[in-house]
């Protein structure tokens, strides 16, 4: 039987970075889950989310993945309304504002219409699901027009999500068992 189970992100990994030439900036927390294009100075900004996934199974099989991207404002108004999907694990433990993250991740989701819920990020995505520690995700807008133009990801009382559908073997993992039972494991 398939189990969903929701993620939240982390806050404090979370966030953006902000490249101009060639300096990147980090910013985190979710009010800086952003994304923003000027194509007068050239300057970039790509959302990061970052979700502990290790409370899934160790066994799961991953059949589903889902985002949901809450979207906040479009500053200022434009036509950017859609944007491709990123995953891996590049982040590690701080969002660092580098090269290698700005530039990480592979895309598993050419087009995602921000205010659409959960959309399934497809087949590619179940791969890059981290069942022992955390599953980061990019996301790079899609831009047109002269004017800068930008995108606000989460609300205050309402933030973006992950959602995985997965299956365990038939008689279900030791972590779930153990977890609906209420027993601690611990180490001999």
């Amino acid at each position: 039987m398939a189990s969903p189970e929701t993620f939240n992100f982390t806050d404090g990994i979370s966030g953006q970075i902000a490249k101009t030439g060639f300096m990147y900036t980090a910013y985190t927390g979710w009010a800086q889950c952003t994304i923003e294009y000027n194509p007068g100075s050239g300057a970039e900004i790509r959302a990061f989310f970052q979700f502990d996934t290790s409370a899934l199974p160790d066994d799961a099989t991953v059949t589903l993945v889902e985002l949901n991207l809450v979207d906040s404002v479009i500053q200022p108004p434009s036509q950017t309304n859609s944007g491709s999907i990123w995953m891996g694990t590049w982040i590690g433990g701080t969002l660092d504002g580098n090269a290698a993250e700005f530039n990480g991740g592979t895309r598993v989701l050419a087009k995602y219409n921000f205010g659409s819920g959960f959309v399934d990020l497809g087949t590619s995505a179940k791969s890059f699901v981290n069942l022992t520690g955390a599953t980061d995700i990019k996301v790079i807008g899609t831009y047109s027009g002269i004017v800068m133009q930008g995108y606000n990801f989460n609300r205050p009382r309402s933030k973006s999500q992950l959602r995985v559908t997965y299956t365990t073997p038939v008689g279900g993992s030791v972590k779930d068992v153990m977890t609906f039972n209420g027993i601690i494991p611990f180490k001999r």
